[in-house]
């Protein structure tokens, strides 16, 4: 029997040129990375709940979201999410008609989230007044209802049974049409590259610490609509080096604060609290102009030390002999 699941979902997917979206940068254009930020508030608000849309027609679900999620005044809250609308980053006409936030991507998105669960026998039920995709009839495991919550029709073009003899052989072919035609990609996250080096300068990795991923792909996410990946790569390669040559003293950031907080933007974190590249510069000038001495580690060779007490034995002598000069030039013999 088909099982009916909570409505929202865990995990969404991000385009990794989404930065690049032309909406996205009017959107940061008009209200710099606070449109930014707000707007990934309410994705994360729309899939997290609902799976496909953000009812806002209740003025306190936007006063807490814009308080307790946001942590933004509603006024901004509330002018971002009309800029999103203007642009087109919902969809304006179920906005305007229900007070509702959704888009056809969105609900995409949702219906991929949701394939491999649909497959198994979970049901999701969509409201058919802030729909806007066709031929969702073709979808298995839909169940369609109107605003007063009348089931309307359950698409399911196998039966629960047929799904969990097939579910083997559709995934293996699944992932041979993937091999194929190159859709799956090797990096879960933008910046896949830049992500492993934080983690493992923190003693993480992705397959172990998959949350401290997801928070440094948030991180550097909103460092790309400022175009400050790049710094933030030089100052954090610095930052350790300049940690290391330094001997670690007073450098106790943990992973979280090194980053920052995404109520600041992350311009809070450690990486942005000083110009590490000059600090590592000036630290190596001074280590230049230290005295060297031709010591490993602090201590001396065999070679050396064979010196150093040649040289003590040879300043013995001479001290030696002095005394027993004054000593026989001031006596005579008495007997």
């Amino acid at each position: 029997m088909a099982r009916k699941d909570k409505a929202g979902i865990s995990y969404y997917a991000m385009d990794v040129d989404h930065v690049h979206n032309k909406k996205i940068k009017l959107l940061v254009t008009e209200y710099d990375s606070h449109g930014y930020w707000i707007y990934q508030c309410l994705l994360a608000a729309i899939y997290q709940q609902k799976g496909y849309y953000f009812d806002l027609s209740d003025e306190d679900t936007l006063v807490l979201f814009a308080a307790d999620v946001c942590k933004k005044p509603v006024s901004l809250v509330r002018e971002v999410i009309e800029c999103c609308v203007r642009r087109d980053l919902f969809s304006r006409e179920i906005y305007e008609n229900s007070r509702v936030l959704t888009s056809d991507r969105i609900q995409s998105h949702y219906l991929v989230a949701t394939n491999e669960s649909r497959k198994k026998g979970r049901v999701i039920r969509i409201n058919t007044r802030y729909w806007l995709l066709e031929n969702t009839e073709e979808e298995r495991g839909v169940e369609l209802f109107d605003g007063n919550s009348r089931e309307i029709q359950t698409f399911s073009r196998e039966k629960p049974e047929e799904s969990r003899e097939n579910g083997t052989q559709i995934k293996e072919k699944e992932i041979k049409e993937n091999q194929i035609k190159g859709n799956e990609t090797d990096a879960p996250f933008p910046f896949q590259e830049l992500i492993e080096k934080i983690l493992k300068n923190f003693g993480f990795n992705q397959i172990a610490n998959f949350d401290k991923a997801r928070e440094a792909s948030a991180f550097l996410n909103c460092l790309a609509l400022s175009s400050r990946v790049e710094l933030f790569e030089s100052q954090m390669q610095a930052y350790f080096e300049y940690k290391k040559i330094s001997g670690g003293q007073n450098f106790i950031h943990s992973f979280k604060n090194f980053l920052g907080s995404h109520e600041k933007l992350f311009e809070d974190g450690a990486w942005n609290a000083e110009n590490w590249i000059k600090k590592l510069e000036t630290e190596k000038l001074k280590s230049n102009e230290r005295p060297h001495s031709n010591t490993t580690n602090g201590f001396q060779t065999r070679e050396e030390r064979r010196q150093s007490v040649n040289e003590l034995g040879s300043s013995a002598r001479q001290v030696l002999r002095s005394i027993a000069s004054k000593y026989n030039g001031g006596h005579t013999d008495e007997h």
